[in-house]
């Protein structure tokens, strides 16, 4: 089953694939201080080393199937505002749906 949200849109958002050109525009979330606790990372990491391992991860999911997360997109700024999305986990060898969302601090 797809569980991305691609092409989909609220009154005030659309939704599509993250892209690589995405990562400029996102790379502030990762200024704030605990937000690599929030978003399960692994500890020590660089700003730049987590933005890395945001976008390897959110790529890896489109590949395999496992849902992920969407960009938002303001419909009528047009800003990135935020990734929003189904998840497809593995906990305790049970396979779960979440639904995940981040929002950049100006927002």
């Amino acid at each position: 089953m797809n569980y991305l949200l691609t092409g989909e849109k609220t009154k005030r958002l659309e939704f599509r694939l993250v892209t690589k050109e995405d990562y400029d525009v996102w790379f502030p979330l990762f200024k704030e201080n605990t937000v690599a606790k929030f978003l399960g990372m692994p500890d020590g990491m660089s700003q730049t080393e987590q933005c890395d391992y945001w976008f390897k991860k959110a790529f890896h999911r489109y590949e395999n199937n496992l849902g992920g997360m969407n960009a938002l997109i303001d419909k009528q700024t047009g800003d990135f505002i935020g990734q929003a999305g189904l998840l497809v986990q593995t906990v305790e060898d049970e396979e779960r749906l979440e639904v995940g969302y981040s929002i950049l601090p100006k927002f």
